[in-house]
């Protein structure tokens, strides 16, 4: 291709130079060549350079306000920068000068969109590839690999939804070795091992699985319904929690244990695994066993507190710099979400002392395991610990998503959360357009537990005849 260029020298040694300055939104610094697009006004172009240099180059060393071990540091004074020529140049570029979409524009037929992008699991580029584009599939793989080698060593897509009990979707390798599906990926200190095509992984929601772990203390119980490989149960249990994780997966389950022994937690100290029905474990497991035999977690040593605070330290300054996906949330028009914004009507904004949470992390169906919370087994006046703290994740395409997420809640328990029962709702990510993925975090309120329940027509009726 022909390119028109400005071809610049300095007479300052390159290794010396260290201004660093931004043009059109390109850093100059150490540059020689600067290519332009055919049709460029040059000579305009030139002069902008110029002044622009001209303008921030300072002719004197300045006191910079940093300290640098207690003392000022000096800057040295940046170099002028000239462009003395341009000139007309033929540039030959390569199939490595050229990344993925414009390689991939080039090679496809007119009319068939080129990829912009893809998911990447450990070595693992994973596509969702319409039927347009399934006849190129294995050039697309290629393409990909070539311009990902340093980081991409299979390539996968995604054949159909995930309708599958055990999370894992149906996939084609269409690049590299399709044997090579084990990945391995780094989350916030935690090393997971991830058998891609046996157990479901989602790294976008990387920040969330970290939110929501920083959002519980050692010393607290985490009970997680859908645990998968362990992305809230590892990090948990690395941070002092006591976990209690359960999969019907069993491939999930057996990820989970490798996964705590690479990250050094003792299992059956720290973490104690499960692999039932999620309705069967909340049942036979949390209520049975905890809900039911103590008000809340056993007080924890001071070396697990100080564990709890090491982990919120050293992962602090990560979770301060993580972006989360998503658009802004725009207010909610629901009272009850309002009410769980505010602090001070927030019922246990006050606790203290270990507690227990679950989490139930299936956005498409985790709502409806909460239907197990109406059976009469929570109505028998044995439940000790009405204080656990339930964290459900579910997709919504209303437009107040947030409030949404809170009445899909409550028609599934069959009771109200109004009164301080929700203590949080967050908007985790955009799935698709009109899609929203919601955490609803709140507390049982007193009806799922015999207590306080409205009289229905004929309950009056039949206590009014008593009273005549």
């Amino acid at each position: 291709d022909d390119e028109e260029v400005a071809d610049g020298q300095n007479n300052n040694n390159a290794e010396e130079e260290t201004d660093e300055a931004n043009f059109r939104g390109k850093k100059l610094s150490d540059c020689r060549l600067c290519l332009l697009e055919p049709g460029t006004d040059v000579d305009n172009t030139i002069a902008t350079i110029k002044a622009h240099f001209a303008a921030t180059a300072p002719e004197q060393a300045a006191e910079s306000d940093n300290a640098v071990n207690g003392k000022k540091k000096r800057q040295q004074p940046s170099k002028k920068i000239e462009v003395l020529e341009a000139t007309t140049r033929k540039v030959h570029f390569t199939y490595k000068n050229y990344i993925m979409p414009e390689i991939l524009k080039k090679v496809l037929p007119k009319g068939v969109v080129a990829l912009s992008g893809f998911e990447q699991v450990g070595h693992i580029a994973h596509v969702n590839l319409d039927d347009s584009h399934l006849p190129y599939r294995f050039i697309i793989g290629q393409v990909i690999i070539d311009c990902n080698a340093d980081t991409v060593r299979t390539v996968v897509n995604k054949l159909g939804s995930i309708d599958s009990v055990f999370r894992e979707f149906k996939m084609e390798c269409i690049g590299g070795d399709p044997t090579d599906l084990t990945a391995e990926v780094k989350q916030y200190g935690c090393t997971f091992v991830i058998p891609y095509d046996k157990v479901y992984w989602n790294s976008r929601l990387g920040f969330e699985h970290h939110r929501l772990v920083s959002s519980m203390n050692a010393g607290d119980q985490l009970f997680d319904v859908m645990a998968g490989c362990g992305p809230f149960a590892v990090p948990a249990a690395q941070k002092g929690i006591i976990v209690h994780a359960n999969d019907l997966n069993p491939e999930s389950v057996k990820a989970m244990r490798v996964n705590a022994d690479r990250n050094g937690i003792r299992q059956g100290k720290e973490l104690y695994t499960y692999e039932m029905d999620g309705r069967e474990y909340i049942e036979k497991i949390v209520r049975e066993q905890f809900l039911e035999v103590s008000a809340a977690p056993e007080v924890v040593s001071k070396e697990v507190i100080a564990k709890g605070k090491a982990y919120d330290q050293q992962f602090a300054v990560l979770s301060a710099a993580d972006k989360k996906c998503g658009k802004k949330v725009a207010p909610s028009a629901s009272a009850i979400v309002a009410e769980a914004a505010s602090s001070s009507a927030n019922a246990s904004s006050a606790y203290t002392g270990p507690r227990r949470h679950m989490s139930m992390n299936l956005p498409a169906l985790a709502v409806q395991f909460l239907d197990v919370f109406t059976r009469p087994t929570w109505r028998t006046g044995k439940i000790i610990d009405k204080n656990m703290l339930i964290h459900v994740y579910t997709f919504s395409a209303a437009e107040d998503f947030l409030a949404d997420g809170v009445v899909q809640v409550e028609q599934n328990i069959q009771a109200s959360l109004a009164g301080g029962y929700v203590e949080k709702v967050t908007h985790v990510r955009d799935v698709a357009p009109n899609k929203q993925m919601v955490c609803v975090s709140f507390r049982l309120p007193p009806k799922i537990f015999g207590e306080d329940e409205p009289l229905t027509k004929k309950r009056r009726s039949e206590e009014a005849t008593n009273c005549n």
